[in-house]
């Protein structure tokens, strides 16, 4: 089914260049996208996408306004389009039609993905009859284009070899679909159109259970839980929405301990080990988790909610802060480019990561004997020497009048419980770093006075060291910066008053926006963020453009806009956390779907991407065979699991024994880098195992001369397939040949 990556590459950069190809928005009726409507009312998981021709209520945005400007027609109308017919033809000119064929497959079906509303959901995951149950759905609502998308999907099927004689038709609730029924009779993957939806399940009762959603009954938008989640993140019927029941995971993971202990999964095997970490992290008081975003005040907003039965426990108690205040604002300058205002018990924090670790005392062990190790050498206790006598209000920015530049002009200000403890924790870190270093990098601490106050910074005498770590306790409070001018501007802000970020009308504007009795508020400078990263990411998508046009991609450095055009519509994105009633609410909005970092790294991806897909054809190829070949091992591992339930746990003499009972094809055992034509299998098969050995043991695996001794694909034991390095998968043979070995009494073999 994958044998040719190049169909998940299209799709990858179509998702990079989905929000530049989309067009006018369309349908404004949310039950035509909001796909919760259709979906099972038991999912565990949900994800909706309402597709970019979804006319999603909340007005025109900043990127909207963006994509209009004529700068941006070349990308808009011509790059994708200009894109996939290059790849075709370079296909083509490669004599590798069938993977110019299979791009052209996945190239439609990404963006027919793209356009129209999409959900997927998990409905449940158990153990029956010795088998893994699980019902899982996808959904696209693709109207008149549905059979389009069935057909991209069967040919891409088609060109990857699948066996067409295991693909059979099939009716359920009298809707024709058709099935793939090659990872045994619990797990059948069923595809098909039913009126406007194109629908995948996985499941033996997943198609019947979809149907009648799709029906109206018993859906998704009528479960009560979910509905009180996502009313809090605004709505199902935005752009996108994804939630998680958590209690049903709980609940499920539960159920399956005698599975997982059986297995020897640690922690998640041991039902007491398990509660001890639902109660350190909270998990067992929290019940849904639920993310939104929609247009909104003219960009984005992304809501997430995290629901929560009574008292929050473990590390969600962390959120039980006092707001933030006018006063935290004041503290940063207002020409900010970044800003992080936050109260936050990190002592709580680390105490609650201790009694999680405690849960596990294999895992406990080593990590406090890690940490002993490490306060020996510093001279001091982590928690009752530092963390504790630091405060809960935290303060992190950095601006231009510090004279810093994103990194560099870093700046902390620390609410302290207690200074002395915290001055005597320094000085003892700076004198195990000098002790470490066997005098060789002469660490000295430097004092300065300024403004009465006195200054301490970190000065290395006769090595090229870039920082120079300074700070200052100033009353209740201690200011870090990584130069002693840092230190400096913090202490002018406060003792000059000067204006405070809250005074930027930027931030003004979006601290309106967000929740009240916030205790944190995080700030961005998007347009300056992005002016920045303009300026480096220029020379480097000249150089990948030229690199393209040489492999022939019609990109060049012309089609991209100008710095004014992409900062003309943007405004700082701001975030906020609060405690509301039943959980805690995180709220962000800004000019761009994305964070400026993300913008940073999707800008080089594109044309990053268009520059060495084509040189990487033979390797994705290669890897896709790869693939395959583990998809092979993988139908072998579940065909030796269904023979051993029917053979009282003994696995099969040989694999040929599997192929007479139909548990699997003949073409199972050929992987699809096999060389020599007269070959029967492709696999080492080590029998004399019983399905009650270690699940650690290597029960097949591909001949390593197919990937010229760099690796091989591994069954193991427990049935689950991993491609291993040559040296790690021949220690797993070795131990594995041992312990059989010593199961029969026989002497070990190498």
């Amino acid at each position: 089914m994958q044998r040719h990556l190049n169909v998940f590459a299209a799709c990858c950069t179509l998702a990079c260049l989905g929000f530049l190809a989309a067009p006018a928005l369309g349908q404004a009726d949310a039950r035509a996208y909001d796909l919760s409507r259709i979906m099972p009312e038991k999912a565990l998981f949900y994800v909706g996408w309402s597709g970019t021709d979804a006319d999603v209520p909340g007005g025109p945005t900043a990127l909207s306004k963006l994509l209009a400007e004529p700068e941006m027609k070349p990308l808009v109308d011509k790059l994708w389009p200009d894109l996939v017919k290059a790849v075709g033809k370079l296909a083509e000119e490669k004599g590798d039609e069938e993977a110019g064929e299979a791009f052209a497959h996945g190239a439609a079906l990404a963006k027919l993905l793209w356009k129209c509303p999409v959900a997927i959901g998990l409905g449940e995951f158990a153990m029956e009859d010795d088998a893994f149950r699980v019902a899982a759905y996808l959904v696209v609502r693709a109207g008149e284009k549905a059979a389009g998308a069935q057909k991209h999907i069967e040919a891409i099927l088609k060109l990857a070899e699948v066996d067409e004689d295991a693909i059979k038709p099939v009716t359920v609730s009298g809707v024709e679909l058709k099935e793939f029924a090659e990872l045994g009779p619990k797990l059948p993957i069923r595809w098909g159109v039913t009126g406007d939806y194109f629908i995948v399940t996985i499941g033996e009762r997943a198609t019947e259970t979809l149907l009648a959603a799709i029906k109206g009954e018993a859906t998704l938008a009528k479960n009560a839980r979910f509905v009180a989640a996502t009313k809090a993140v605004g709505g199902s019927d935005g752009y996108a929405t994804q939630y998680l029941d958590i209690k049903e995971v709980v609940t499920t993971l539960k159920a399956l301990q005698p599975v997982l202990a059986e297995h020897k999964v640690p922690v998640l095997g041991d039902a007491e080990t398990f509660d001890k970490i639902l109660k350190g992290t909270g998990l067992g008081s929290m019940d849904a988790l639920a993310i939104g975003c929609r247009p909104e005040a003219g960009g984005f907003m992304t809501r997430t909610f995290l629901a929560i039965s009574g008292e929050a426990a473990g590390l969600a108690a962390l959120t039980d802060q006092k707001p933030v205040t006018e006063q935290d604002f004041a503290l940063v300058p207002a020409d900010a480019r970044w800003a992080w205002i936050a109260n936050l018990n990190l002592a709580r924090g680390y105490r609650d990561v201790m009694v999680m670790l405690d849960a596990s005392p294999e895992l406990s062990g080593p990590v406090k004997e890690g940490i002993a190790e490490v306060e020996k050498v510093i001279g001091f206790r982590i928690h009752d020497d530092f963390l504790a006598a630091l405060g809960e209000r935290w303060i992190v920015y950095d601006s231009p009048s510090s004279g810093g530049l994103w990194v560099t002009g870093i700046t902390a200000v620390v609410e302290l419980r207690d200074a002395e403890r915290v001055q005597k924790s320094i000085e003892s870190l700076l004198a195990a770093i000098a002790e470490e270093t066997h005098g060789k990098v002469p660490v000295e601490v430097e004092e300065e006075a300024y403004r009465g106050q006195k200054i301490h910074f970190v000065n290395v005498r006769g090595v090229p060291m870039p920082l120079a770590p300074a700070w200052s306790v100033h009353g209740e409070r201690m200011i870090v910066g990584l130069y002693p001018q840092m230190v400096r501007a913090a202490i002018d802000q406060i003792a000059d008053k000067r204006p405070g970020i809250a005074s930027n009308p930027d931030f003004a504007r979006g601290l309106k926006l967000m929740p009240k009795n916030a205790i944190s508020v995080s700030y961005v400078d998007t347009a300056r963020g992005v002016a920045s990263l303009y300026s480096i990411s220029l020379p480097i998508a000249q150089v990948l453009t030229a690199m393209g046009q040489g492999e022939g991609f019609p990109v060049h450095i012309g089609m991209l806009p100008s710095c004014g055009t992409l900062t003309k519509h943007l405004f700082g994105n701001i975030s906020a956390s609060a405690r509301v009633e039943n959980g805690v609410l995180w709220v962000s909005h800004g000019p761009l779907p994305v964070g400026v970092p993300d913008v940073g790294q999707a800008g080089f991806a594109v044309p990053m991407m268009a520059a060495i897909a084509l040189p990487s054809l033979a390797r994705a190829r290669e890897l896709s065979k790869r693939t395959v070949s583990m998809a092979n091992l993988r139908g072998i591992g579940v065909a030796c699991a269904t023979y051993a339930n029917e053979n009282n746990y003994k696995l099969p003499p040989d694999l040929e024994t599997l192929i007479e009972e139909n548990a699997i094809s003949p073409k199972q055992l050929i992987s699809p880098l096999e060389t020599d034509p007269s070959a029967k299998s492709s696999y080492v098969y080590l029998a004399g195992q019983t399905g009650d050995d270690d699940p650690a043991n290597v029960l097949a695996y591909e001949k390593l001369e197919n990937y010229d001794d760099e690796g091989t694909n591994v069954l193991f034991l427990d049935y689950h397939v991993e491609w291993m390095k040559k040296d790690a998968f021949e220690k797993a043979l070795e131990e594995t040949k041992a312990r059989i070995a010593r199961l029969k009494g026989a002497p070990e073999t190498k």
